[in-house]
């Protein structure tokens, strides 16, 4: 049977959007059984943990289940034969018009008891990575799948390496970005750099890259941590983005001559001419802890990264609140690489509201945007649902998800989310939940994971993280709060297509302005980006530089609050970010909430003017908002006398016919992350006066200040977009 949970999370700071539905389970879910050991302590074995591994890309969700016992081999094989026990199994998913359908059932080919196939798993546009952990000789397997003509998965390749040894775990982590996969052996013991039979070093763990061929994957690098030692784990676990590895070592021990601490370590690797180079090794600042020396805090159970932003789960770390030092409840450490820095800095601790000991804290990890998803399996609330009562803690080890959202600086917790009904565990015929055990974040879902929940058949629960969809009100003008000196202009076209234009500063404090165009997917906006360069102010018409950027991703919690991240390429010179967006225009015609209502002009001044703009040669940019009470705001992109970029800020009103604004420059700021807005001047540079003869032209006049070393000028200016919502005759 197949059920769902939806949670909406389209501003997650208002619980009363928080509306849990349904919930999954595989259809073969196989219950576990209790087994009695000395003293009388019970252990739960045998059940298939389903949701102990989960990975997805856009609708299509993958589940692992390593625990689960068919002797079925390849695609969408028996399910009922459970004669290869804990040999594991995953399940691949799909949202189909609203509805969650099993699409492939998926065995290894090569799968023995106890391989635990499903303990790691990972998928992107083409690839579907599996890997294992084997609790047999074994020393791991990782399975490479391949999307087929038909949006089905076929076997690609099994990675095996040759030097593996019983324990290496090879296969228990796994990470992928685009072609590059990437896989953990926290069991393996060799003492040098280079794979061989030396295992001198048990357990110290390695790390295998590999580039995945069209035919067959070729083996790039094998890494050991910088400061190789018996039992550190490195390799139990990863993230990977565009240009950054990060690998946790969560045994790492710091010896002093009295004690033995097992703090943990996280190594950052930069992508450097197709290898890892080690750039960085994190460490624990203990900032909310009083914490032994000899204590094991696990930091570097878990890992995620997102652009400059890099957390790391310790687990085991004991929390100091109200002078109590709470044993192992858990924390999350937040690192940003700073601007021109190669270091990464801690720049926050992530704590439960309500820690509690053994509450594990940080076992899971996600971030996206400016949202942080921390799974705690421990935590003992029996309270069900969304921001309940935190300190019931009736339904032991019953688990919780905590979400936290970045205003400016701080990270702030917005929701603690339970399941429908938090098991009591009675240690007999119910089973302690493990609620968080994994989580995955998209632009649209958050995705929670109980492999122990119903004696261990596992339930996996899909919440609903839908911003708000995308339409025509959000066209206008946005700004961050927090950094007025610059701004971006929005545009929503007809066909799913987007234009933006992102005013702001290189990193000398020189004006200059992005141009990004791209599509949407009703809620996500994805654009890619170029600059121009080398372009002359009127009347010279020297041809600009064009030169492609990066990306731009826009996303709106509602119609006054939105998400703007950026990615630039690599060599630009300037740091992946960040920021939440707020409006700061409304434009005429498509307020949101307003009904829109025609215009009686036949000519001049309408709503349908709010669009981009461009002279007829092609060298520069205007984008025009149309707001209430005749008011009008008027950006012109162009160069100065030395051929840089800059952009001007028209202000002013119309009588129907013409507009006259006052025109604005600015300067001095520079790109985030190290924007100040104490350091950008505000200077007016002269005035602005636009008419429109018809809906596709316009003229446009410029008069500067005696001193602003430009010349009076005019131009005729022709439409470059149709604002969606807008159309021409109103």
């Amino acid at each position: 049977t197949i059920f769902f949970v939806l949670i909406s999370f389209a501003q997650l700071s208002n619980a009363d959007n928080i509306i849990q539905t349904a919930k999954i389970i595989a259809l073969n879910g196989d219950e576990g059984r209790y087994q009695i050991l000395p003293r009388g302590i019970r252990q739960l074995l045998d059940g298939d943990e389903f949701s102990f591994s989960m990975d997805m890309y856009e609708d299509t969700l993958v589940v692992g289940a390593p625990g689960e016992d068919s002797n079925a081999i390849g695609i969408n094989g028996d399910e009922t034969d459970n004669s290869n026990l804990d040999s594991g199994a995953v399940y691949i998913f799909k949202n189909i018009n609203g509805q969650w359908e099993q699409q492939f059932y998926i065995k290894g080919t090569r799968l023995s008891p106890y391989d635990r196939f499903g303990y790691s798993v990972a998928i992107n546009e083409r690839f579907l990575i599996i890997g294992t952990n084997p609790q047999n000789p074994s020393g791991g397997k990782v399975y490479v799948y391949e999307i087929d003509d038909n949006n089905g998965w076929k076997e690609h390749t099994v990675i095996e390496p040759r030097d593996l040894d019983s324990g290496d775990e090879f296969g228990s982590a796994i990470a992928l970005y685009d072609d590059i996969l990437v896989i953990g052996s926290p069991g393996n013991g060799s003492s040098t750099n280079s794979e061989g039979t030396d295992n001198s070093l048990e357990s110290s763990g390695a790390v295998y890259v590999y580039k995945i061929r069209d035919d067959d994957v070729e083996k790039n690098e094998f890494i050991k941590a910088p400061n190789m030692q018996r039992g550190a784990k490195f390799g139990s676990s990863l993230a990977i983005s565009q240009n950054q590895l990060v690998v946790g070592a969560p045994l790492t021990s710091n010896s002093t001559e009295e004690n033995v601490s097992y703090n943990g370590s996280a190594f950052v690797y930069n992508f450097i001419n197709g290898a890892f180079d080690f750039a960085d090794d994190l460490k624990p600042s203990f900032a909310f802890s009083n914490q032994r020396s000899f204590d094991v805090v696990r930091f570097g159970h878990s890992l995620a990264i997102e652009n400059n932003i890099i957390l790391v789960g310790a687990i085991s770390e004991s929390v100091f609140r109200n002078d109590i030092n709470i044993e192992s409840a858990g924390v999350v450490h937040v690192f940003e690489l700073m601007a021109e820095s190669t270091q990464w800095t801690e720049v926050s601790q992530l704590t439960a509201r309500n820690p509690d000991r053994y509450d594990r804290f940080g076992q899971s990890v996600a971030i996206l945007n400016n949202t942080i998803v921390v799974g705690a399996t421990g935590e003992d609330s029996g309270s069900p649902g969304v921001n309940g009562e935190m300190t019931d803690n009736s339904a032991s080890d019953s688990g919780a998800v905590y979400v936290f959202q970045k205003d400016h600086l701080k990270w702030n917790e917005v929701a603690y989310v339970k399941s429908e009904q938090p098991s009591i565990s009675d240690g007999y015929s119910v089973s302690p939940d493990n609620f968080g055990s994994s989580v995955v974040l998209t632009d649209k879902y958050l995705v929670v994971g109980s492999p122990n929940e119903q004696l261990a058949t596992g339930v996996t629960r899909v919440f609903s993280s839908n911003f708000m969809p995308l339409d025509q009100t959000h066209t206008g003008l946005w700004f961050d709060k927090n950094e007025p000196g610059h701004n971006l202009s929005f545009y929503l076209l007809k066909d799913d297509r987007v234009a933006a234009i992102w005013n702001t500063y290189d990193n000398q404090g020189n004006q200059m302005w992005l141009v990004g165009v791209g599509t949407h997917d009703g809620y996500t906006a994805k654009l890619d980006v170029h600059v121009r360069s080398g372009g002359s102010f009127p009347p010279s018409n020297t041809e600009a530089r064009v030169k492609n950027w990066g990306q731009f991703e826009i996303t709106f919690n509602d119609c006054k609050e939105g998400f703007f991240s950026w990615t630039p390429n690599a060599g630009t010179g300037f740091f992946a970010g960040n920021t939440s967006i707020s409006r700061l225009t409304n434009t005429q015609g498509i307020t949101c909430g307003d009904v829109h209502k025609s215009s009686n002009r036949t000519f001049g001044m309408k709503d349908s003017n709010s669009a981009l703009w461009f002279n007829p040669a092609g060298e520069f940019l205007m984008n025009t908002y149309m707001l209430k009470n005749n008011r009008i705001v008027h950006m012109w992109y162009t160069f100065d006398s030395n051929n840089n970029p800059i952009w001007i800020q028209g202000i002013g009103s119309h009588d129907g016919i013409t507009a006259t604004m006052d025109a604005y420059i600015f300067s001095g700021g520079t790109f985030p992350p190290n924007y100040k807005d104490e350091d950008v001047v505000v200077q007016k540079w002269g005035t602005f006066q636009l008419e429109f003869g018809d809906c596709d032209n316009g003229l446009f006049k410029w008069m500067p200040e005696s001193n602003s070393g430009y010349d009076s000028g005019e131009i005729n200016i022709k439409r470059l977009t149709k604002t969606k919502g807008l159309g021409c005759a109103n």
